[in-house]
């Protein structure tokens, strides 16, 4: 985690600084939506500078007593390290459950996340429209050619959308 001033300079990190100089990450996407809100965001996923793996930054504002903020923790979550707990046993072998951002880039998939992480699912209009809408079902065939029946719905602290497929011979059984 780090520890964020408001002018957007990381001062205490978990992780060592490039050069051992402070990062100033106020230029960043989920900076910005920070300052605007005054509340928790979760960032879009991006190359991060210093580990240069996918990271998603989860931020918030550290207020004092009158509520005023002082300055903002911030924690990237490696993104091709994050594995949800999901229960396997519910899920059948060709499953597939993932989470993307509310504009469709896809935070996690538990199939191959390290080809997926950061790539957009916009192009895929079926997915696009229930990443818009966050929640309801589809089948179709997806990323991976497999046809499913997808199920959707939103995580409201991050306005993320997770998803669940599964395959339709399975359905069909």
């Amino acid at each position: 985690f780090a520890t964020i001033e408001k002018d957007g300079t990381a001062l205490c990190s978990a992780v060592p600084q490039p050069g051992g100089k402070p990062v100033n990450v106020y230029q960043s996407e989920w900076f910005q939506r920070l300052i605007a809100s005054q509340d928790f965001v979760a960032g879009k996923p991006f190359m991060g500078p210093i580990t240069g793996r996918w990271v998603s930054v989860l931020a918030l504002p550290v207020r004092d007593d009158r509520g005023g903020v002082i300055r903002y923790l911030g924690f990237p979550l490696d993104l091709v390290a994050f594995t949800p707990s999901i229960g396997k046993s519910a899920l059948t072998e060709n499953s597939v459950v993932g989470v993307a951002t509310e504009d469709g880039i896809i935070v996690w998939r538990s199939k191959d996340p390290d080809a997926w992480v950061g790539k957009s699912l916009r192009d895929r209009t079926a997915f696009s429209n229930y990443v818009d809408r966050g929640i309801g079902e589809t089948t179709v065939v997806g990323i991976d050619g497999v046809e499913r029946t997808y199920y959707f719905d939103r995580v409201e602290a991050s306005n993320w959308v997770t998803w669940v497929g599964v395959p339709q011979d399975v359905r069909r059984a």
